[in-house]
């Protein structure tokens, strides 16, 4: 990606690939990459750039584990086997997720959601 050198490009993602809309943000418009950060550094270690629907459903793990489970397990790949603990938010938490995780040796922390598929209904 070759972006312009205007004010605009800047601000309104001309080219860019995965620049999208979404209303429910307090920013609206941006790129969206999926990441893993070092808990003891805050430093990002991982990132996995949004390539667009289409691109997204042909990635590894989607088709054994699903769309959003997929993304987390892909972002701690290089840490398979490893026995760490993942600490998800709640738009990466699963009942999915952490038995894809727990499938390649890795624990996982985090918020699942009542109405998600595979949690208990008492």
């Amino acid at each position: 990606w070759t972006g312009k050198r205007d004010k605009d490009a800047a601000t309104q993602g001309e080219g860019m690939p995965g620049w999208m809309f979404v209303g429910r943000k307090p920013t609206n418009r941006g790129r969206e990459s999926h990441t893993t950060a070092d808990c003891d550094t805050g430093c990002i270690i991982f990132v996995e750039p949004y390539e667009g629907k289409h691109r997204m459903a042909s990635k590894e793990f989607v088709d054994e584990w699903g769309k959003n489970p997929s993304k987390c397990i892909r972002c701690v790949k290089p840490w398979f086997g490893s026995g760490r603990c993942v600490i998800a938010d709640a738009g990466f938490a699963s009942i999915k997720c952490a038995e894809g995780l727990a499938e390649h040796g890795l624990y996982m922390i985090g918020n699942v959601k009542g109405a998600s598929t595979g949690f208990p209904k008492k």
